[in-house]
C-alpha cells in the first residue's frame, strides 16, 4: 500500500485485482459483497497486473432490482439509466393502448433487463469511476473518502424515484379514466 508524507499525492501506480476489491468494497457502501462476488466473476487480473473484464455476458438476478428497479437505479446513482428507465416505461402506457396484457408483458421484460444486469451495471460503472479517480491522483489520505462520495447510494434519489413512481402511476389513471 501506498503512504502518504504530506510531500503529495500519492497512490498506487498499478491496479491489482485485490487493490481493486478493496476500492470497490468503498465504493458500494451498501451490501458490497454482493457486488464483489459479480466481480470476481467478472473481472480477472491481465498479465501486466492491470485489472480487465472478462470476455462474455455475465448475468446475474438482483430481486430488489427486479421489484424496484427505477427506486434501485436511482438509489445506486446511475441517474441516466433510471431516467430511461422511466421514460420507456412511460411511453410503454402511453403507446400501446386497449389491452393491458402486451403493456405487461414489456414492463415486466424491461425490469428482468434491469435485474439480470444490474450489479454488471454497478460494477462496470464502479471500475470506471475508481479508474478515473485514480486518474486524478487523489492523496492516499482522502481517497476512501473520495470512493465514497462518488459511489455510495442516495436516499435522495431513491426518495425522488418513490415520486416519479406515484407520478408514473397518477398519469396511467389519468391516461386510462380519460
Amino acid at each position: 500500500m501506498a503512504t502518504d508524507t504530506g510531500t503529495g499525492p500519492k497512490i498506487l501506480p498499478h491496479e491489482s485485482l485485490q487493490q481493486m476489491e478493496r476500492d470497490l468494497w468503498v465504493y458500494c457502501t451498501s451490501k458490497p459483497d454482493k457486488f464483489l462476488a459479480y466481480f470476481r466473476r467478472a473481472y480477472a487480473e491481465s498479465p501486466d497486473g492491470g485489472v480487465w473484464r472478462a470476455p462474455g455476458l455475465v448475468l446475474s438476478w438482483h430481486w430488489p432490482a427486479f421489484f424496484f428497479s427505477l427506486i434501485w437505479l436511482l438509489y445506486r446513482k446511475q441517474y441516466l439509466l433510471g431516467l430511461g428507465f422511466y421514460a420507456v416505461n412511460a411511453g410503454i402506457n402511453v403507446l400501446i393502448p386497449g389491452s393491458p396484457w402486451p403493456e405487461l408483458v414489456l414492463w415486466l421484460a424491461t425490469k428482468a433487463v434491469v435485474a439480470l444486469n444490474a450489479r454488471s451495471i454497478y460494477v462496470d460503472k464502479a471500475v470506471k469511476k475508481i479508474r478515473e479517480a485514480r486518474a486524478q491522483q487523489i492523496p492516499v489520505r482522502e481517497w476512501e473518502a473520495h470512493l465514497q462520495y462518488i459511489g455510495g447510494v442516495s436516499y435522495l434519489a431513491a426518495l425522488l424515484a418513490i415520486g416519479l413512481w406515484i407520478a408514473l402511476a397518477a398519469f396511467v389513471i389519468s391516461v386510462t379514466q380519460g
